[in-house]
């Protein structure tokens, strides 16, 4: 049973860690599938929080800019 690939993909992954101690070729290609699977998602979460990091790099910049500019309006009205 310990060698079926459907059996091994419904292991919680502690449990297919655990299993990977009697590792044969069917394990591996699991514990392969799940790699790829969360390096997949990482890739995603790390897209998303690039994106938002320029998007408030972006603000900050706009934000300095009006502050600069609202600056030298003041100090030309004195």
């Amino acid at each position: 049973m310990l060698t079926d690939r459907n059996y091994l993909r419904t292991l919680p992954t502690a449990a297919l860690l655990d299993a990977a101690k009697y590792a044969n070729n069917e394990l591996a290609l699991v514990l392969a599938e799940r790699l790829i699977a969360a390096q997949n998602e990482i890739a995603r979460l790390w897209g998303d929080h690039t994106g938002m990091v320029a998007y408030w790099q972006r603000k900050a910049a706009d934000a300095t800019l009006d502050a600069a500019n609202q600056a030298a309006r003041h100090d030309a009205d004195i």
